[in-house]
């Protein structure tokens, strides 16, 4: 079993190379498995007459009331082939379906422990047919609805954890990732590693085999006592319905391509500046842990120097790749970075409206023509926003 940080150091002792002259926008090297690493040199592919462009054409969300349209606390999102969104309010407990245009359709789900009903459900996946699977951590299982919102499945859930990966394969199964968190010696502590696992599904949510795993070690804080926690450094990644995986361990600009069965494909990076953990930062920790001041010194010890450099992957599964960076000259949620699906960087696009990027990554989903995410106002209150990407031709 091969770690994260073992494939890279792998990926780094790639052979062969691209044309590093002048005014080149990236340079490719061979891995030694067979596929290959795109080091992009920073300078975009679009030109002002081929640039694309973002509008804001829907919002869901209000501030007050108690309308479908007032969120708690969204937890994930899900766009249907026809343009419904399907938004899980963790506060909630329920799944609300919108029309293309913004209009309320229907619930999924509410508060218990009935079929149908969520206890702790915070992910939620579209089906290819346009049915929604709802998944529930806490109550272990898995509920499948469908597009009129009337329960079809409620199969119990054996998968132990999860992970940012997952979702529906092109043939209609599903793939769910648990995690582990094993010990590996006496210096090693709990948490540190972490163990994806993926399990292939029937489409009937029936398991049906086993994947290879991915490794993953977290930073530790100085003294080496437990993971850090403010600033820390994730695992992310998005699965498309081929299959393919697009991963980053988010203390570097770099994006992993993996199939299910384990191989890495492509690996392609852009040069970035991680931004600074500064006194501002520090007093935000300090206000967060103002409750337990004698945990505060601790806390604020193990803060790295600098701050995770991206916030999240995303593959379209129509040619592109989205990530959202966060370095020294962009603040988070301001812009995604654009990719072709292999490698080359097209150019960075300025968000009309900021993204909200929680530590836990954006609410993001990328289609053809449009990108949806979660944006948040001076209160925390949540909504959704849609934007059309136009392309000039």
């Amino acid at each position: 079993m091969k770690r994260l940080s073992a494939v890279l150091l792998g990926c780094a002792a790639a052979i062969g190379c691209g044309d590093r002259g002048s005014g080149a926008r990236f340079s490719v090297e061979s891995l030694p498995g067979g596929g290959r690493r795109v080091s992009n040199h920073g300078i975009e592919e679009w030109s002002p007459q081929t640039r694309w462009t973002l509008e804001v054409d829907l919002t869901i969300g209000s501030a007050g009331g108690a309308g479908p349209d007032t969120f708690g606390f969204i937890s994930a999102l899900g766009v249907d082939a026809s343009g419904r969104i399907h938004v899980l309010d963790y506060i909630a407990q329920e799944v609300r379906v919108f029309d293309a245009y913004g209009g309320f359709e229907h619930r999924l789900g509410g508060k218990g422990r009935g079929p149908g009903e969520f206890v702790g459900a915070d992910r939620l996946f579209v089906t290819p047919s346009g049915e929604v699977l709802v998944i529930d951590g806490r109550t272990a299982r898995y509920s499948v609805f469908g597009r009129a919102g009337d329960l079809e499945v409620v199969r119990p859930r054996r998968v132990r954890g999860s992970a940012p990966f997952g979702g529906y394969l092109a043939d209609g199964r599903f793939v769910d990732w648990g995690a582990s968190f094993p010990q590996e010696g006496p210096d090693i502590v709990a948490g540190a590693l972490t163990v994806f696992h993926p399990f292939r599904l029937s489409a009937d949510l029936i398991p049906i085999d086993t994947l290879p795993p991915l490794s993953w070690e977290r930073e530790m804080t100085e003294d080496g006592s437990r993971p850090q926690v403010f600033f820390a450094a994730r695992m992310m990644g998005s699965q498309e319905a081929s299959g393919r995986l697009w991963m980053s361990d988010s203390r570097r600009y770099e994006v992993i391509g993996r199939s299910l069965e384990g191989d890495t494909t492509l690996v392609f990076s852009l040069p970035a500046d991680p931004a600074e953990v500064g006194e501002a930062d520090r007093q935000a920790v300090r206000d967060r842990m103002a409750s337990r001041p004698e945990l505060a010194d601790g806390y604020l010890s193990g803060l790295p120097a600098t701050k995770p450099i991206l916030r999240g992957v995303f593959g379209d599964g129509a040619g592109h790749v989205y990530v959202v960076p966060e370095t020294a000259d962009v603040s988070p949620g301001s812009a995604v970075d654009v990719f072709r699906d292999s490698g080359e960087l097209l150019g960075r696009l300025e968000l009309p409206v900021p993204m909200w990027t929680p530590p836990t990554g954006p609410v993001f989903e990328a289609h053809r023509d449009h990108l949806y995410y979660v944006v948040a106002d001076d209160l925390d209150v949540p909504s959704i926003v849609r934007l059309t990407i136009t392309r000039p031709s």
